[in-house]
């Protein structure tokens, strides 16, 4: 896969004008490295997010990696979790083909699962939706 030209010009230019990055440094502390203390501390974070949604609703988890975007059958996982009215969907892949669009979404939630986590803030929306008839003919909204 041809690597975008921002990715390579950041990976590549430090290099070519003789700078080493942070973590080739002679006294380098990753105690101290802000990036990877955030990247842990959000992963810990969502792990503890989804534990918590876990207790309380079903959550299937599609993927784990951002590069499983592209897998077909991540995508129709998703299709069918949500088909099965799963309540909480984690890593869901969606796709469109005709415009060649693909991505992982970090939760999808059932709509009537988004008004128990947030009640006061979506009473307005729960009760236009139900106006307007967005749950007929069994189909059922989804939030990202």
């Amino acid at each position: 896969m041809p690597q975008r030209p921002a990715a390579r010009l950041a990976r590549e230019f430090p290099t070519i004008h003789g700078f080493l990055r942070d973590d080739q440094l002679p006294g380098y502390n990753e105690t101290f490295d802000l990036g990877r203390f955030l990247m842990r501390q959000g992963r810990a974070f969502e792990k503890a997010v989804l534990a918590e949604l876990a207790q309380r609703w079903q959550l299937v988890r599609i993927t784990h990696r951002p590069d499983e975007a592209r897998a077909l059958s991540a995508a129709i996982a998703t299709h069918e979790a949500m088909e099965a009215a799963v309540p909480i969907i984690a890593g869901g892949v969606l796709r469109d083909p005709q415009l060649r669009m693909f991505g992982v979404v970090d939760l999808l939630v059932r709509s009537d699962v988004l008004g128990q986590l947030c009640p006061r803030h979506l009473s307005a929306i729960h009760s236009s939706s139900r106006r307007s008839g967005s749950r007929t003919g069994g189909t059922t909204a989804w939030s990202t």
